[in-house]
């Protein structure tokens, strides 16, 4: 029901009909990331602990009251929101990380034939504007085809 109609947060009871409410929350932490509040009765430490590693962003022990709720749910989104971003800034990071360590390993299979450093570069930038490819897609063919004839970066 959640993936289909795709919710802006959710509350969850840690006691549910089917499947506890961590149970859930640690599914769409895999599947479908989103802001999760449990709501609970149970004030236990190993409760907590398991909410926190399933990504909930709040937890309130009952009884609820109103005023307490809404800005718990705002604060919830709010660091949902920023989790996103700062997870997706170090899938930007790794990926360049992962490019320069691609366009390092190709240089150095150029320079084991004998070409200088800078040219090795300079081969590289030009094969991937005239391919009109990234430069990470050119060095991973170099790689691939310098293990191919036993060339390791």
């Amino acid at each position: 029901m959640v993936k289909r109609l795709k919710p802006d947060l959710l509350l969850l009871d840690i006691k549910m009909a089917e499947m506890d409410g961590l149970t859930v929350a640690e599914k769409l932490a895999v599947e479908m990331p989103l802001p999760i509040v449990m709501l609970t009765a149970y004030p236990d430490r190993s409760l907590i602990e398991r909410a926190a590693n399933a990504a909930v962003m709040g937890y309130l022990v009952k009884p609820i009251h109103e005023a307490k709720l809404g800005p718990l749910i705002e604060v919830a989104i709010e660091r949902f929101a920023e989790m996103r971003v700062v997870s997706h800034k170090a899938y930007q990071l790794r990926s360049q990380l992962e490019s320069h360590e691609l366009v390092e390993s190709a240089k150095r299979i150029l320079m084991a034939t004998g070409i200088p450093e800078s040219e090795a570069y300079y081969r590289l930038q030009m094969t991937a504007r005239q391919k009109r490819r990234s430069m990470r897609q050119i060095a991973e063919s170099i790689v691939m085809m310098g293990r191919n004839v036993g060339v390791q970066p």
